[in-house]
């Protein structure tokens, strides 16, 4: 895969689909999750969207530091 050359169409799909499969899933094991968990009582659903802003913030600050990191990294390496 050359950035520079190859046509923008041909990328776009290359770089997005990997990542389109990837929050399917992640979607899908979320929804099994609270499908199972609605079948023990509704708490446990409260409980669920409740522990999901702080799972939110975590990735959150897990993704900024991983785009710092990435932008530090190819900034020193040239």
């Amino acid at each position: 895969m050359d950035l520079l050359k190859d046509p923008l169409n041909k990328l776009i799909i290359s770089l997005s689909l990997p990542a389109g499969v990837g929050m399917m899933f992640n979607t899908l094991y979320n929804v099994t999750g609270t499908f199972f968990a609605a079948k023990i009582s509704t708490l446990a659903v409260a409980g669920m969207a409740m522990s999901f802003l702080l799972y939110l913030s975590v990735v959150g600050i897990g993704l900024g530091f991983g785009s710092a990191l990435t932008a530090l990294i190819g900034n020193s390496l040239g």
